[in-house]
């Protein structure tokens, strides 16, 4: 059974349980560890704001996440072998 999601305690739940599947995931995974690095505190702070901001309506993010993923090469190419609706995209 999924619970909704209510508050910023939800979120981080939410948040933290998917970038553990991320960072341990063998398509994906190195390169949000390439790119993060030693930075997964402060990356995981932005989420959390980030979808406070989506899903409280709650406006403490501003930014663009995706596009910090599709700067890299590997990034790039996993990104377009995902498919349509993965393609990076700037300005």
């Amino acid at each position: 059974m999924h619970k909704d999601i209510l508050n910023v305690d939800d979120i981080k739940l939410m948040v933290d349980s998917f970038y553990e599947k991320i960072r341990q995931d063998d398509l994906i995974g190195h390169i949000f560890n390439q790119i993060i690095g030693d930075r997964w505190p402060d990356h995981l702070e932005k989420m959390y704001r980030f979808w406070q901001t989506i899903l409280l309506e709650d406006h403490t993010y501003f930014g663009s996440p995706f596009f910090t993923a599709c700067s890299s090469t590997s990034g790039k190419r996993t990104f377009r072998s995902l498919g349509q609706p993965f393609q990076c995209q700037y300005g």
